[in-house]
């Protein structure tokens, strides 16, 4: 190698860095601050999802298990019809009446009414052979009509 020619060329001068703008540390810094906003934007927005698909898992299951409820009501209303043939107008009355109870919208209203049916299917009830399936049957019908009061 011939490092003769570079014997003639002055020395290089010593930069000082603290003296040059630190630009593109900025844009980098800048650049991070803003991918890290949107990696926090798309992290929150994955949860949020997950937790809206976990919810309406658990949704779907709850109504499942009500649709499992409601199909072992039907079943206890047929039994009760047979077992009960000289009470079959006032059972049929309080399934007519509770499903009316049931497609009311204002839940205070529900619960007003449910309580009032509960304690006239609770009379019929003791009278009848299996009367107390009246009760838990219309428990289920408004639990299934989506009503959360409370179930004295």
């Amino acid at each position: 190698m011939d490092t003769d020619k570079f014997k003639n060329l002055p020395p290089l001068k010593k930069i000082d860095m603290s003296k040059i703008p630190n630009l593109g540390m900025v844009q980098i810094n800048n650049q991070l601050r803003e991918n890290q906003a949107q990696f926090q934007k798309i992290s929150e927005d994955m949860y949020k999802e997950k937790r809206r698909i976990e919810q309406r898992e658990e949704q779907k299951l709850e109504y499942l298990k009500n649709i499992d409820s409601n199909t072992a009501s039907l079943v206890d209303v047929v039994t009760l019809l047979r077992q009960n043939n000289e009470h079959q107008v006032e059972i049929k009355e309080l399934i007519f009446e509770i499903l009316s109870i049931a497609v009311l919208e204002s839940e205070p209203e529900v619960q007003s009414r449910y309580e009032k049916w509960r304690k006239k299917a609770a009379d019929l009830g003791a009278g009848i052979k299996g009367g107390e399936a009246i009760v838990e049957i219309g428990k289920a019908i408004i639990i299934a009509a989506g009503f959360n009061i409370p179930f004295s």
